[in-house]
């Protein structure tokens, strides 16, 4: 199973997948050779970019090799920061603090405050229309009178 292109059942390399690309999704190389290889920025204007030339594709051709070499060298030194590690890592920090009972009782204060608050969020959009109606209303009365 996938989603946008993404293995759904695999959260970490969901995570690092999106972190490589944050960091080098703006790569003046691969974007450059994004760019010639693809048939609708290839294509002069009215022409269809089904139909180009001989040399055109095979420049492209040339230019999603050479973006493909480019993608492997950023990826085989790419170090993710967002690694399984550093998750377990950070719960155990999480289950360390919670044994402190202030904290524990402020973390437990604050997720009831969040999950109260969670209603209000859910409906507020359609609160407004709401209160906009009732404030018409209320303005057509007073003219009324």
């Amino acid at each position: 199973m996938s989603q946008a292109g993404l293995p759904a059942d695999n959260l970490y390399f969901a995570i690092e997948h999106d972190e490589f690309w944050d960091k080098h999704g703006s790569d003046e190389v691969l974007v450059e050779l994004l760019r010639r290889s693809d048939p609708w920025h290839r294509a002069a204007p009215g022409e269809s970019p089904g139909r180009l030339s001989d040399a055109v594709e095979a420049d492209m051709k040339l230019a999603n090799d050479l973006r493909n070499r480019r993608y492997r060298e950023l990826r085989r030194a790419f170090r993710p920061r967002a690694r399984q590690a550093a998750a377990i890592a950070a719960i155990k920090q999480a289950e360390k603090l919670l044994a402190d009972e202030t904290l524990g009782k402020a973390v437990e204060r604050y997720d009831r405050l969040d999950r109260d608050l969670a209603v209000f969020e859910k409906h507020l959009p359609a609160a407004v229309p709401a209160l906009d109606a009732m404030e018409e209303r209320a303005l057509d009365y007073a003219l009324e009178r």
